[in-house]
């Protein structure tokens, strides 16, 4: 495959973005389901809890791989990772919209809901996901979401 590429940062670049169009292409397919938003969000991050280990993978190898990126690659990737953050605000949106959930700023609540998919990557000094099971972590952290810290 590597012969097809120019250079190992193209290879690299092709196949992230590849990979990024795929999970855009599955969410969209989550998302337009007909099913409450909650339910639809809890499918999504179950589905992203599925993959934790690969996403750390991918954060680390981007981390790794930045000096040796074009700027033009860089954003890329980091453009086809932002497409599916557009596409979960603008359903949370419209949900807002809908009167599914309470009007607010849908970049924060998308950024805030990228930012709870994280806790699935967390692991304790044994190395052992803190949570492991990854259908009561997807519930908790849609219930944190849509209650946020309630006072009550």
């Amino acid at each position: 495959v590597y012969y097809h590429f120019s250079d190992k940062s193209t290879l690299f670049t092709e196949s992230l973005t590849a990979v990024f169009s795929r999970v855009r292409q599955h969410t969209l397919g989550i998302l337009m389901l007909d099913l409450p938003l909650r339910e639809r969000l809890q499918h999504i991050t179950l589905a992203v809890l599925s993959v934790s280990e690969a996403f750390a993978t991918f954060e680390t190898a981007m981390f790794e791989a930045v000096d040796d990126l074009s700027e033009d690659q860089l954003m890329a990737i980091r453009g086809s990772q932002h497409a599916i953050h557009l596409d979960v605000m603008q359903f949370l949106s419209a949900a807002a919209q809908r009167g599914e959930i309470a009007k607010g700023d849908p970049k924060l609540r998308t950024y805030a809901y990228m930012a709870l998919l994280s806790v699935g990557h967390f692991r304790g000094l044994d190395n052992k996901p803190h949570f492991p099971d990854r259908g009561l972590l997807a519930e908790g952290l849609v219930d944190l979401l849509f209650r946020g810290l309630d006072a009550r």
